[in-house]
């Protein structure tokens, strides 16, 4: 972009000029993130309300230097719009890899669903890393902007593809709720832990008592302490199965067993 000259029909050609830039650097823009650059759109209409006064200034035979003045206005908008809309396309990029992030790191067992995940979070992790360290817009280089519409194709291709796997990435369990439940599940396999633990206790002394009252004859009193000791086994583990089966939703169950491989039965 030129520098303003000063005659009338050469700020019109440079504000032809910028106008045209900016308006192709917003489709490309919208392009890519399937929306209007609202801001760089606003700075056009700006530019669009200048030449307005300008056209009526030649109309009304106003002050050359007001329509001057009007142009230049109109050309430093369509600039702006110009490097806004570079703007928009380098937030919106982020925004995205930042959502899918939060999307994907919130849900379990990801993987089974988006097999390529770790490939692909790696790949917008650099892209990511890129965005960031890019320098103002109003500096940009054609190498620059051509380096940003690469990343924006190539983030693109990946939106397009994890925009397909979306619905089924969010019916995913849920990173926390899933940690909420496991604890509610292990804060119920601790009471009943400490409960049997207790029994446990008691029945030791049941059987010491058991081993003193029987006639001192080894093998009854081994036959009586081993037959209380299966009893005391066999009623832990049906009432550990009523309890799971009555106290825990399924869902509770499910993520427990698959976190810790409990079996419930």
């Amino acid at each position: 972009m030129t520098s303003d000259p000063d005659s009338i029909s050469d700020l019109i050609k440079t504000l032809i000029d910028a106008y045209t830039d900016a308006d192709d650097k917003i489709k490309q823009c919208e392009r890519y993130i399937l929306a209007s650059p609202s801001v760089a759109v606003n700075q056009m209409r700006y530019a669009g309300s200048h030449l307005l006064k300008c056209i009526k200034g030649e109309i009304e035979k106003a002050d050359c230097d007001n329509r001057h003045e009007s142009i230049k206005k109109a050309i430093n908008h369509c600039k702006r719009a110009y490097f806004d809309a570079l703007e928009t396309l380098i937030f919106a990029q982020l925004e995205f890899i930042s959502d899918f992030q939060n999307l994907c790191r919130s849900k379990r067992n990801i993987e089974t669903v988006y097999p390529d995940y770790v490939a692909d979070f790696s790949a917008l992790v650099t892209i990511q890393e890129r965005l960031q360290s890019f320098r103002m817009v109003q500096s940009f280089s054609e190498e620059d902007e051509k380096e940003l519409l690469d990343i924006s194709e190539r983030v693109s291709k990946l939106k397009r593809k994890i925009l397909r796997l979306k619905v089924t990435v969010e019916k995913l369990d849920s990173v926390e709720i899933a940690d909420e439940v496991i604890l509610s599940v292990q804060q119920f396999l601790l009471s009943f832990t400490a409960t049997v633990l207790g029994t446990t206790i008691g029945i030791a002394g049941m059987a010491i008592a058991v081993w003193n009252i029987l006639p001192d004859i080894w093998w009854i009193r081994i036959s009586a302490v081993v037959a209380l000791l299966l009893i005391f086994v066999f009623s832990c583990k049906k009432f550990y199965g009523w309890s799971a089966m009555k106290l825990l939703t399924e869902n509770q169950r499910r993520l427990l067993s698959d976190r810790l491989g409990i079996s419930w039965t």
